[in-house]
């Protein structure tokens, strides 16, 4: 079994009984950590110098639809849904179950890149039986966590099925691929219910009592007013379930997730270029959700978790003073107008809330002892180590470029900066062909 010592970084654990170490040093045996502290002592098989570095949990992002990787820049002028609807889904038909996977695999890649070492994959795209086959052998490849959710909202085919057909065939082959998974995978298999509004409550209905009867984790996109309080009346509210976007919810709604144990999955870069209002984050922070945060389509925005979490922050601090300007509380006290969110609490929606959501809070999303081995170091050379926290700086100051090595299941992936026995130009290349093939 192989072991890698860290040593002498800002360790930010994330685990409030361990807190931060200034310089704090992480022993990783196998896929697991065995100590966290400082002036540990091998023997270990690798010794990595995390001087004037911080070291964090691994990112995970959980809203993403990897397959569109390929098609970045397509959906720049998204304002509204139009262009996601007429454009970016029809594309998909282009994609073959080879092509497919070669886009889930180089989406992959450039998140570990980033620094995300985990994801929950909304796989909408998916075509045929041969298209889910190749995205869950791309995510086996990358060397990520990710729990790939089956799509149920679109159809095997625009073409030629209707939808009720190729439905019965999504649930049938959910059910033959999850007997063809290992147990000991990095890659699991969770749903993608369809969308309330479109499929209907008797649809949603079947999908949920499916995912619950076969122990499935399930996601789905939660777009309009009053969704989750019918969830709720219903009992399928749980925490095997991610709302996703939830920008409409009431507070009323927020204390039932809440209570439910449910992790949400908000998208604020993309949610805002479709004009959805983003008090969900404050009002989410203050109900005590599991708030996570997710990139949505790599066709709109960068797969950069770091700038989200930044963006995120921005946004709830700027809806907090606007609360202070409209009770004419000016200038801000800090007594007084307290923030919804610090620099540290963001990081916990790309770490540790994001480990519930992927069912795995018990095991991953902080750095202690027994948790599964998901590491990034963060560089600060040489324009200064970190002054006061070192989360602070890791979410204000940080970005994927500072991103020096990256640790999934244990394994090193990113090393000095760059990815491990990946070459960057058949990467450069493969991208090429797809597009070539894919748009012509």
């Amino acid at each position: 079994m192989s072991s890698i010592l860290i040593k002498n970084g800002f360790v930010v654990t994330m685990d409030p009984r361990l807190g931060t170490l200034t310089r704090g040093d992480v022993l990783i045996r196998g896929d697991r950590i065995e100590a966290v502290g400082t002036d540990l002592e091998g023997p270990a098989d690798k010794v990595i110098d995390a001087s004037g570095k911080i070291v964090i949990p691994g990112l995970i992002d959980t809203h993403i639809h990897m397959w569109q990787h390929p098609l970045r820049g397509l959906a720049s002028e998204l304002w509204s849904h139009h262009i996601y609807k007429t454009v970016i889904t029809p594309t998909r038909e282009n994609f073959s179950a080879k092509d497919f996977g070669t886009a889930v695999y180089l989406c992959g890649l450039e998140m570990l890149d980033r620094g995300v070492t985990g994801a929950l994959d909304f796989c909408h795209g998916i075509m045929s039986p041969g298209h889910a086959r190749a995205a869950f052998d791309a995510h086996s490849r990358t060397g990520q966590r990710v729990l790939m959710a089956y799509g149920l909202s679109l159809g095997y085919s625009f073409k030629g099925q209707t939808l009720d057909r190729s439905h019965s065939a999504k649930l049938d082959d959910i059910v033959e691929l999850r007997s063809e998974q290992r147990d000991e995978s990095m890659v699991t298999l969770g749903v993608g219910l369809s969308e309330m509004e479109t499929a209907g409550l008797e649809l949603f209905t079947k999908e949920r009592d499916f995912v619950r009867e076969h122990g499935l984790r399930a996601t789905f996109h939660q777009n309009s007013p009053g969704q989750i309080l019918t969830l709720h009346e219903r009992g399928m509210l749980g925490a095997d379930l991610v709302p996703v976007h939830v920008n409409s919810v009431t507070d009323r709604e927020l204390r039932l997730l809440e209570e439910a144990e449910v992790a949400i999955s908000v998208t604020p870069e993309v949610e805002i270029s479709v004009g959805r209002s983003m008090s969900v984050l404050n009002r989410a922070l203050r109900e005590d959700v599991k708030l996570c945060i997710g990139t949505d389509t790599p066709s709109r925005v960068s797969i950069d978790l770091l700038s989200q979490l930044r963006l995120s922050l921005t946004l709830v601090q700027a809806h907090d003073a606007q609360e202070a300007r409209a009770a004419g509380r000016l200038p801000l006290s800090a007594r007084e107008d307290s923030r919804s969110a610090s620099p540290g609490d963001m990081l916990a929606t790309a770490t540790v809330n994001p480990a519930h959501a992927l069912g795995l809070g018990d095991s991953l999303g902080t750095l202690a002892p027994g948790k599964l081995a998901d590491v990034v170091l963060l560089e600060t050379w040489p324009f200064g180590d970190p002054i006061g926290d070192p989360a602070a700086h890791a979410v204000l100051f940080s970005s994927s470029r500072d991103v020096d090595t990256v640790i999934a299941g244990g394994v090193v992936r990113k090393e000095k900066g760059a990815l491990v026995g990946v070459d960057l130009q058949d990467v450069a290349d493969s991208l090429a062909d797809l597009r070539s093939r894919v748009l012509g």
